[in-house]
């Protein structure tokens, strides 16, 4: 579909700053999914996100990234069975308390 990855992310698809993710049409689904559960809370008292099963591309693009870093002090981040197969580009969470990505196909 749009190559392979490697521990560096997509293989071939390399700009001049680093990895660069190629399009993904399914990462509205997480985003959508976000906003779902997270409606009507200000961002600032939102504390724990609960995705399942949502399959989004399997990995974080740049608006996924910047939809998640939105909640600064979110301390659970749940994504279980959601396809992840990369973790380049994750969101920088610095409230994160405990990140849970069980049942997807992160390379280890």
């Amino acid at each position: 579909m749009f190559g392979s990855f490697g521990s560096s992310g997509p293989v071939g698809l390399f700009g001049s700053s680093g990895p660069v993710p190629p399009p993904n049409p399914d990462a509205q689904k997480l985003i959508d999914a976000i906003r779902d559960q997270t409606d009507g809370t200000p961002p600032h008292m939102v504390y724990v996100i609960d995705i399942v099963s949502v399959r989004f591309g399997g990995y974080f693009t740049d608006d996924i990234k910047r939809e998640l870093e939105r909640f600064r002090y979110l301390q659970m981040l749940t994504l279980n069975d959601c396809g992840i197969v990369s973790l380049e580009n994750f969101p920088q969470i610095h409230s994160l308390i405990r990140l849970d990505l069980v049942f997807n196909n992160i390379p280890g």
